[in-house]
This record gives structure tokens, sequence and C-alpha cells, in this order.
């Protein structure tokens, strides 16, 4: 059993998961090179549009396009009003979340496992494929682990205070969790299942309460908040393209496997910590198990399989398995110090040490890479120099139609609503070829850029009515001539 922690000793973890967080902002904010990418994802494209539209008075849902729940389009759209426009501000909102999953993940294991256990567990997150650099898109996925986590956390403390505070806040951050991505949603089961299965003292009943006052006001905020923004799109928009996308037998290649490679002895040190938290009847990592089993349960009849897909359930493993590998390397260091004794199942520890080890020897080159790596991708100088012809010609613009939103996003142009989302989930819905026709003919929209898009559909209208003004690798950039529209 893990004992209760006091009041002075809870407040050092928060100071201590809080370093950590900085910590790990700190290397990746100076250590990868993400100011000079242009774009990450194409999803960074619909994120930030979709946020400088809201910030602009435009309907989420009505007007726009969406098949992502609301919150954090909201939340860029705040940092936007505050902190101004830019792709650095809503990247530097991701990294926020980022260090915030960091630091959920060491007070959780520190409260658990110790200091050895939190290093390890916060190590392990930063060193999975693709963490450094998804801790920094603005992509949806680490803002919402990251909320999962914390209630996670605030259930913990939870169990220890009895606090109807902890217990209100850990409910509102799963329901931010969902209102943010659809993916955590199982977890709503896992935690209350847990919360039922946490009394102390004999107080099943009161278990049993405790789940039933998490769970309802989890899906009243969510279904609350749903009802604001979508009202009757939550069927059209949130709900039917992810149920059609959620297996696509035709797209034969994959981003990434649902285990990357170099994540494998991660996810076998954290089955080890597993069984470890089982001996130790910790109820806290053993939630974080079930979470993991979810996840997996979630993704495994989903294709394609994603970058940021796999973190679903990589998140509570990297907790597992810093809890294994805290437990060998607190028994090492008793060795060493002579503060333990020596005993005769020394195999089991020592071969969590090893495991741990052969982690981070496997892990940490890439990383390494990945800090180190100045490179920018083929075609961003491209990218970079349509969006500054579009900044010269952005004066009398009042709107950019593209299949694209982050050129116009960082012209600092607004797409039209209707456009805003250019995605593969939006073409099995609706033709966006017509689409793009009928928006260029109802608006009129002063700069056309096709990054990708070479369909027929305005053809015509780009011959009579707009002259090219650049074309390279990264589209073609067209400009509506002088007279009236038709």
């Amino acid at each position: 059993m893990i004992p209760r922690a006091s009041a002075p000793e809870r407040r050092r973890l928060v100071c201590e998961a809080a370093i950590a967080a900085t910590a790990f902002m700190l290397v990746v904010g100076f250590g990868l090179d993400w100011s000079g990418r242009f774009a990450f994802s194409k999803d960074e494209s619909f994120n930030v549009m979709k946020a400088m539209l809201v910030g602009r008075g435009h309907s989420l849902y009505g007007e726009i396009w969406s098949d992502q729940p609301p919150a954090f389009t909201y939340l860029l759209a705040g940092a936007f009003a505050a902190f101004g426009e830019s792709i650095a501000t809503a990247r530097l909102v991701v990294l926020a979340c980022s260090g915030a999953l960091a630091a959920s993940i060491y007070a959780m294991l520190a409260a658990c496992g110790g200091r050895s256990a939190a290093i390890a567990g916060t190590v392990a997150f930063a060193l999975l494929p693709h963490a450094l650099v998804l801790s920094v898109s603005t992509l949806i996925g680490m803002p919402s682990l990251a909320l999962a986590a914390v209630s996670l956390l605030l259930l913990s403390w939870w169990r220890e205070d009895r606090s109807h505070l902890q217990l209100a806040l850990s409910a509102t951050c799963m329901a931010g969790s969902v209102l943010t991505k659809f993916y955590t949603a199982p977890l709503l089961v896992v935690f209350a299942t847990g919360i039922v299965l946490s009394p102390r003292g004999g107080d099943g009943r009161r278990a049993w309460a405790a789940a039933a006052q998490w769970l309802t006001m989890a899906i009243t905020l969510i279904a609350g908040a749903l009802a604001l923004t979508a009202g009757g799109h939550v069927g059209d928009q949130l709900l039917g393209p992810h149920l059609a996308a959620r297996f696509d037998a035709t797209r034969k290649i994959d981003e990434a496997s649902l285990a990357p490679g170099d994540a494998g002895l991660v996810l076998a040190l954290a089955a080890c910590g597993a069984i470890e938290a089982v001996r130790q009847r910790s109820w806290p990592l053993l939630l974080a198990a079930g979470w993991a089993v979810a996840g997996l349960i979630a993704l495994a009849r989903h294709h394609p399989i994603w970058a940021h897909h796999y973190f679903l359930y990589a998140v509570p493993c990297c907790m597992l398995a810093g809890y294994a590998a805290g437990r060998g390397w607190d028994w090492l260091l008793g060795l060493r110090c002579w503060t333990s004794p020596l005993r005769r199942d020394t195999a089991w520890p020592a071969l969590l040490v090893a495991a741990s080890l052969a982690a981070l020897v496997q892990m940490l080159p890439d990383a390494v890479r990945t800090l180190s790596s100045r490179a920018r991708e083929a075609g961003d100088d491209d990218c970079h120099a349509l969006v500054a012809l579009m900044r010269e010609r952005g004066g009398q613009t009042r709107w950019v139609a593209t299949d694209r939103a982050i050129f116009a996003f960082r012209a600092g142009l607004p797409v039209p609503p209707e456009l805003t989302l250019w995605s593969s989930k939006r073409g099995d819905a609706e033709d966006l070829g017509a689409l793009l026709r009928s928006s260029v003919a109802q608006r009129g929209p002063e700069l056309v850029l096709l990054h990708r898009y070479k369909g027929p559909a305005i053809d015509d209208v780009l011959a009579t009515r707009y002259r090219l003004v650049a074309a390279n690798r990264a589209g073609r950039l067209y400009e509506l001539m002088p007279g009236p529209v038709p």
C-alpha cells in the first residue's frame, strides 16, 4: 500500500513536478527546431484556422465544418486573442499542455514510487518515438492526454483525502480531455470503475456514490458543452466521420505502427510495472494499467494508425515503466549504499535495471537526432515564399480560398469558413471540388492558393477571372483580376 502523503510532502511533489515540466519544455522549446518548420502536419492547418475564424466571430460547426470537439479550438482562440495570431502562439500552447502531461506523470510516480520512478517515467515519455515533435505540434492529442493525466492525478489525491473539490476537478479535467479529442472517452468507464474499486476501511457505498458523482459530472459537462457548441451537428460532423473512418481498409500504408519499434522495451517494462503495481497494490498505477488496456482495445480495430494514436496507451505505459524502473534502481542504490540487505530474489530487480538501461540505450539516440536536426522539410522554403507573396497582397484581401489553410494563416489572412477543413474525412462526406467552386463563385476571394488540389472544378473560373502570380513545389497562387465579380 502507498502511504498517505502529508500536505508538505504533496507541496514538495508539486514543486518537483513543476520543475520537471519546465525542464521538459525547455528541452523541447530550445532543443527542437520547431520555429523553422512550416507545418508538422496538415492537421495544424485546420486547427489554427478554425481558432482564427472563431476568434473573429465565425461560428464553429455552423459556418465552420469541424470533425473535432470544440475545446482546443476555443483554447487556441483565447490564446490568439491574448498573444496574437501566430503559429508560435499555437505551438507554445501545445508545449504548455505537454509540459502539464510530463508534470502529471512525474507527480503521480513520485507519490507512488519515489523520485527514481518519477524521473524514469518522465524520461520514458520524452524519449518515446514522435513525442518531442508532437509535444510542440498544433494537434489535439497531447492536450487531450494531458487533461486525462491530470484527472488521474487528482483521483489519486482524492483517494487519500476524499475531497469533493478534487473529485469535481478530476471530472472536469476528464470532460475537458474528451471535449478535446474523443479518443479518451473509454477512460470515463476505466476511471469510474477505479473509483468503485477504491474503498478504504469498508466505505464501499461511498465509493459507489463517488463514482456516480464523478461520472455524472463528467458526462454532464461533455453533453452540455456539445449541446451549446455543436448542437444538431454532433452526428453529421463529430460522430459520423469518425465512425466511418475507424477502419479504412483501402489505406494500405500507415504513418506509424500500433507499437513503434523503438518503444518496444518501454512497453515490455510497462508490463513489469503492472506486475509490480499488483504486488504493491498501487491503486493509481492499477488505474494506469486499465487506461493502457483500454487504449489498446480502442486502437485494435483502428486503421490507419497515425503517429499520435499510440500515445493513447503509451502514456500510461510510461507511468508503469517508470514505476518498474524506479523499483529496480532503488534496489540497486540500496545495495550500493548498504541500506538494504542482500536478498536471494535479486533476479527480478536486476532485470528491471537491465530493461530500463536497454530502453534508454535504444531510444536516446533517436531523441538526440531529433533535437540536433536543423534541416527543414523539403519544400518549406517554397511554402514561406508563397506566404511572403500573400502578405504583399494582403492589404485588400478579404478571403483566401485554399486547400491548405496554414498558408493563409501565416499570412494573417482568413479562409472562407466552409473551406477551413479540407481533409479526407470530409472528402468522404462531400465533394470538396464542388465546395471549392461554390465558395469561389459566391465570395470572389482575392487570392486562391492550390497546394495539392489539381481537380478541374474551378479551372474555368481561374482561367477567366484570375491570373497566376506564382507557382512552385508548394503550390499555385492566383490573384483576382480587376473587374466585377460575376
